[in-house]
């Protein structure tokens, strides 16, 4: 633990996030809490084992730092709270210069407005170093070296579990908890008191220890040059292809949960066979790991592809493995990957399709309309019809209500099951898109929400130890997941009124009002009744930005999420609606995010087709054509998008509030005029109707609603729905253009169409 001086005269020690800058300080006696706490934890796991299986010992230990530490303090920006019955998000104060000596930690994920028990690695780690990635990397690095030279399996396991514990034995032993004397004489040897087991040596463990617990460029020198250790990836190809093959629900569910299935399974097997140390990543299809030599790792690539083409009936997987020198993981993470990846993409070259053409006089499958049929399948209505391996295995995967992730979610809400969407405890999943509809609203819509994460890239090139590399794998996992949950837990309780979702499960059995579908590293992928799809959108978004907020003066790259949403009708066909969302909303969204220099966080890019055939096939023809007014005498866009958390959730309220006030057919007029004549002369309109309602002192009027400048976000403290020049912002977050005319913005159109979803 390093002690980083004095702050009004407190001995400080610090943690500092190297994603945002910000610093974490505390006093020694709540390190020394925090301490205590972990230490509890981590005994209550190990105790959960029966006997003294060293083993199994080890394991859980492993499972608990890999795992359940940094789901225990990612997110560090918010957690969450029950008001009601509702679980909605609460957020953490900027730690900014103080230290609050009232803290509370966390004792399980999100709890409520505790802070997270964070453990820097202190030593001579850097100051962004936890010790949970100091403590994996070493495990990790004396586990393979063991493995390596042949090491007896139960030394090997006395020793990883010396690695677990050995950080905080001075708190497990003030408890009463009693490590095995092998194991305590470990401790002392890797703590630099005494010597091992013959079998080990100590000269190379103590450098690996030591080289596990420093900066990047001190790794290199001092780690053995003679130790190498070869990593394996797999990476299934063409993921949205195989997903959104069909239009059906339960087949997209069902190739989805599959996929997650396959690579939770796998991880598994690994952890269980070498130990959840050496486990990089297993998230989105996609599995990194550690392995003792080139010929264990290719047995694993040819696991890898077998195990996803046999759960699946024939999806494209790719797998490799290279040899590094432990050095290089150490001192040049990016670098060193970077080999492995190319050698992934050979590999990705090489994969042909299990299903070759199929044959004229083959029937097709029913589903699919592309594979040769190999049985049959009884829909709910008609005959029995053709259908391949493929979509058969997907369709029963996704009718099987026990695997989905919103199960996940609800555990990571830590309570209330089901019934914490507040539409009943006996809330099932919906079976097609039609089920996702709540109610009989005027218009059956649906979103397709498609996201990623913005500088992701850039800040993967800047890892250069495998211990933060680690971190940031954990981190993003965690905080995307949290967010996922807590943002559709408010959308939902927000979209969705109590009376109304009483009479709902009433009168029939109700469906969830959504479907996540791909959750995996940073993307997020999900289906939702149009209300809901815009307010897990604004949610989500304002929850990731509040989380990577940057410290002021941090001049690394900002980290932020960006979003498409598609609201379209629930009949539309999913590939169309999939491919615009994330083909191009999404890409304009990041786009305009990047323009912006992320200023501002992370952009939402919606845009609302009531019918199928309005999705537009250019999507930079129909912005121009729609919003883009060049006018006589000023330039007007008729829209602010895409925009950041906070814009969209003052569009959606301020629609909302129209709603209720009757003013949607107002609305309607005024945006027509806007869309169909000179901007001047829609302008001239609007200031009428500001006139009539003036004159008849009308308080509550249309413009006077619109005008309201109440809850306004600071990026629009200037916007008149009439027009007006706001700041630098240009039209559809294009780059900025030297000498241009100054652009007007005159949103109603924004506003026209949440009307429609909220109706």
């Amino acid at each position: 633990m390093s002690k980083n001086g004095n702050r009004g005269g407190l001995v400080v020690f610090e943690w500092r996030d190297g994603f945002t800058g910000r610093r974490y300080g505390f006093t020694k006696e709540q390190q020394d809490a925090a301490r205590r706490l972990v230490a509890g934890l981590l005994e209550a796991k190990l105790k959960k084992e029966v006997g003294d299986d060293l083993r199994a010992l080890a394991d859980a230990a492993a499972a608990f730092w890999a795992r359940d530490y940094y789901r225990l303090v990612f997110p560090l920006a918010f957690g969450r709270e029950v008001v009601d019955g509702g679980v909605r998000a609460v957020f953490l104060d900027d730690p900014g210069d103080r230290v609050d000596q009232t803290a509370v930690f966390r004792r399980a994920p999100l709890d409520g407005a505790a802070r997270p028990p964070l453990l820097p690695a202190g030593g001579r780690a850097p100051a962004e170093y936890l010790l949970a990635d100091v403590v994996l990397v070493r495990a990790a690095l004396a586990n393979i070296y063991c493995r390596q030279r042949g090491v007896d399996p139960g030394l090997l396991h006395v020793l990883r579990l010396a690695c677990f514990t050995g950080p905080l034995a001075a708190e497990l032993a003030a408890s009463g908890f009693d490590l095995p004397e092998e194991v305590r004489r470990l401790v002392d040897f890797l703590e630099g008191d005494g010597e091992p087991p013959a079998e080990l040596d100590a000269e190379d463990l103590r450098r690996l220890w030591e080289a596990g617990a420093v900066a990047a460029e001190e790794a290199m020198d001092i780690a053995p040059a003679s130790f190498a250790v070869t990593v394996v990836v797999g990476a299934v190809q063409r993921v949205k292809q195989y997903v959104f093959e069909t239009p059906g629900l339960n087949e997209i569910r069902g190739g989805s949960e599959i996929l997650s299935d396959v690579t939770e399974r796998l991880a598994v097997d690994v952890a269980t066979e070498l130990g959840a140390e050496v486990v990089l990543r297993a998230a989105g299809s996609h599995l990194e790991f550690l392995v003792p030599d080139a010929e264990t790792g290719a047995a694993w690539e040819a696991r890898l592809r077998r195990e996803f083409v046999a759960a699946t009936g024939g999806v494209l997987v790719a797998a490799a493995a290279e040899t590094l020198p432990v050095r290089d993981l150490l001192g040049d993470y990016y670098r060193a990957m970077g080999r492995v990846y190319q050698r992934l993409e050979a590999a990705r070259n090489q994969t042909r399709p299990l299903y070759p053409e199929t044959l004229p006089f083959e029937e097709r499958c029913a589903i699919c309309g592309q594979r040769a049929a190999e049985g049959w399948y009884q829909p709910p209505e008609g005959d029995a019809e053709p259908i391949c391996r493929v979509c058969l295995i997907k369709r029963e995967w996704g009718r099987d209500a026990r695997r989905d992730k919103t199960r996940e979610l609800e555990e990571q809400l830590r309570g209330g099951g089901r019934a914490l969407w507040g539409l009943g405890a006996d809330a099932g999943l919906p079976q097609s898109l039609d089920d996702l509809i709540v109610g009989h609203p005027r218009r059956r819509l649906v979103a397709v929400v498609y996201g990623d994460g913005n500088n992701f890239g850039a800040v993967v090139q800047q890892l250069k130890n495998i211990a933060v590399a680690r971190q940031w794998t954990c981190r993003v996992e965690a905080v995307t997941w949290s967010a996922t949950a807590l943002a559709l837990a408010e959308a939902v309780r927000v979209s969705v009124p109590a009376p109304h979702a009483a009479a709902k499960e009433a009168q029939r059995k109700p469906s969830l009002p959504f479907q996540v579908l791909a959750l995996g590293g940073e993307d997020i992928g999900l289906f939702a009744w149009g209300p809901v799809g815009l307010r897990f959108a604004e949610r989500f978004v304002a929850l990731t930005d509040r989380e990577f907020t940057p410290a002021p003066g941090h001049d690394g790259a900002r980290i932020c999420f960006s979003l498409g949403v598609l609201v379209a009708d629930a009949k539309a066909a999913v590939a169309r609606t999939v491919a615009f969302s994330e083909g191009e909303l999404l890409k304009w969204a990041k786009r305009a995010a990047r323009n912006a220099g992320y200023r501002d966080g992370g952009t939402i890019a919606f845009l609302v087709v009531p019918t199928a055939d309005q999705i537009p096939g250019d999507l930079d023809d129909f912005q121009q054509t729609m919003y883009y007014r060049e006018g006589a005498t000023f330039p007007v866009c008729l829209t602010l998008r895409p925009v950041t958390a906070a814009e969209l959730g003052f569009l959606l309220d301020r629609a909302a509030r129209l709603r209720e006030a009757g003013f949607v057919g107002a609305l309607g007029r005024m945006a027509a005029a806007f869309v169909r004549g000179e901007p001047r002369v829609a302008v001239l309109y609007y200031l009428y109707q500001k006139a009539r309602e003036r004159k008849g002192r009308d308080d509550g009027g249309f413009t006077a609603l619109l005008e309201d400048t109440r809850e306004r976000p600071p990026t629009l403290a200037d916007l008149d729905f009439a027009g007006r020049v706001l700041g630098t912002r240009r039209p559809f977050g294009g780059e900025p253009v030297a000498g241009g005319r100054e652009t007007y913005f005159a949103p109603l159109v924004d506003l026209a169409e949440l009307v429609k979803v909220l109706e």
